[in-house]
């Protein structure tokens, strides 16, 4: 997932001429969310990556929220994937979907 994310930052500044970062975030209470993407210095896409959709982590919804994002995504292995809690909005999608929509 990383690589495939990177490519596309790669993509955002190379070809499109954007200020895109990839990054991970962690806070002082040890909660954390496996990638940051932004572009021009402001919080794009954000999302965490897990084997199932067993559970929604509590911190992808903490930091959507402080990071006034409309919405984050869940990606999973799971392959066939794709719903939206509205509550918080939480967006769960396999990782194939989710890559096919990448660059």
């Amino acid at each position: 997932m990383a690589s495939h994310l990177l490519k596309a930052v790669h993509y955002l500044r190379d070809r499109l001429g954007y200020r895109a970062g990839l990054w991970y975030l962690r806070d002082a209470e040890a909660r954390e969310v496996d990638f940051l993407v932004t572009v021009e210095r402001k919080p794009a896409i954000l999302l965490e990556v897990k084997g199932s959709a067993a559970t929604e982590p509590a911190a992808l919804s903490n930091f959507r929220r402080q990071l006034d994002l409309d919405r984050a995504y869940l990606v999973v292995g799971t392959g066939g994937v794709d719903s939206s809690d509205r509550g918080n909005s939480i967006r769960t999608i396999s990782a194939d979907r989710f890559l096919a929509s990448l660059v």
